[in-house]
């Protein structure tokens, strides 16, 4: 998939997006599970079912990953340049994603709005983790960029945060 983006640099937004993608996976590195959630809008899509995302269920969940000692362990001594390959990152923004045609969100709860930002970056194959790597939109909101819609690869035991 990652060979169908081309990087979107002229939108000076770009930057802003990416700085909180970075932070929102240095709270999974850090153990801050309340610093991931809030990285999260309330009512966010699963783009793989279409759906919202029943947020108080899913937090509850991420939370007992974050608690999950072995799992957490995956994490340590890691950088977020050791779950993607940070140098191939691609940010589109609503209208290049509109003008590539490959997404249809017409069989889900998602709307793209002008504004909206998709970060795509492949998993970094060397690396332990996060196999499929971050497919997400975000949309900033109350000044801050939160994820809207997602894809969550479910079925992975780290669906829940990928």
């Amino acid at each position: 998939m990652a060979g169908c983006f081309e990087s979107n640099t002229h939108n000076p937004e770009n930057e802003q997006v990416k700085d909180a993608f970075i932070k929102h996976f240095n709270c999974l590195l850090d153990g801050d599970a309340e610093g991931f959630i809030s990285g999260y809008d309330e009512n966010f899509v699963d783009l793989d079912t279409g759906e919202t995302v029943n947020f108080q269920e899913w937090s509850y969940e991420v939370k007992a990953l974050f608690n999950n000692q072995d799992l957490m362990k995956e994490l340590e001594g890691l950088s977020i340049n050791d779950l993607f390959e940070m140098d191939n990152l691609d940010i589109w923004d609503a209208q290049s994603v509109r003008d590539d045609g490959e997404f249809d969100f017409e069989l889900t709860k998602f709307t793209l709005k002008d504004g909206d930002f998709l970060i795509f970056v492949s998993p970094d194959e060397s690396g332990p983790f996060l196999p499929y790597g971050h497919h997400a939109y975000y949309r900033k909101i109350d000044g801050d960029w939160k994820i809207v819609a997602i894809e969550s690869c479910a079925g992975d035991e780290w669906a829940l945060i990928t």
